[in-house]
Order: C-alpha cells, then structure tokens, then sequence
C-alpha cells in the first residue's frame, strides 16, 4: 500500500506528512497531534519502521477518538507491535509513493 496523505479516523480527516526537518531531531520515528488532526513520520524509514509507526500513531489517533486517551504509551506500542505483525503475515505493508507530495510536507 502506498503512504496516503489522508486518513479518516472517528470520521475526523487526518493529514499525513512526511517530515524531512523537524523530527530528524527526534528520537521517535512519528508524531502525532489531535489538535490539527495531523500524523508526522519520517521520511526515511523502512518498510517495517514505517508501516509500525503508523499504526502507532493509528491507535494513539483512535485511544483519543473513541477512548478519551486511556491507553498509556506502553499499551499503544504492545498493540502496535502486535497488530504489525499480524498485518504483516497478512502481506501488508506501508511504502513512501514515488510522486507524491509528502516528502515537501503538502
């Protein structure tokens, strides 16, 4: 599947972006915000890394939609992690688009 820019999730749109700058200083791989309904990751991950992260951030997006923010972050990385590898069995996995916009942040 090719990163899409977009994603609806509790019927709010989320942008995602392909951060080159600011989260090269970070540690963490992505980011995301609630506030600007926006997902960053970086743009020089693996497959693996990237297609993991996402669904971090996925489930962080989804814990504050429907749940209010009750999971603490070890409970977000262990379903993550698991739903990675069960999604990975599967044959999914997430790619950068070779056109797309998203490395300039639009």
């Amino acid at each position: 599947m090719i990163l899409p820019n977009k994603i609806e999730i509790g019927g709010f749109t989320y942008s995602i972006i392909v951060d080159t700058d600011e989260l090269e200083n970070k540690i963490s791989f992505a980011d995301s915000t609630d506030f600007l309904k926006r997902i960053r990751i970086k743009g020089n991950l693996s497959g693996q890394q990237l297609t993991a992260s996402l669904l971090h951030e996925f489930l962080h997006c989804i814990d504050h939609t429907y749940l209010g923010e009750v999971f603490e972050e070890k409970q977000i990385e262990v379903l993550a992690n698991g739903l990675y590898q069960v999604l990975k069995q599967l044959g999914f996995e997430i790619k950068y688009g070779e056109n797309s916009n998203q490395d300039k942040g639009e």
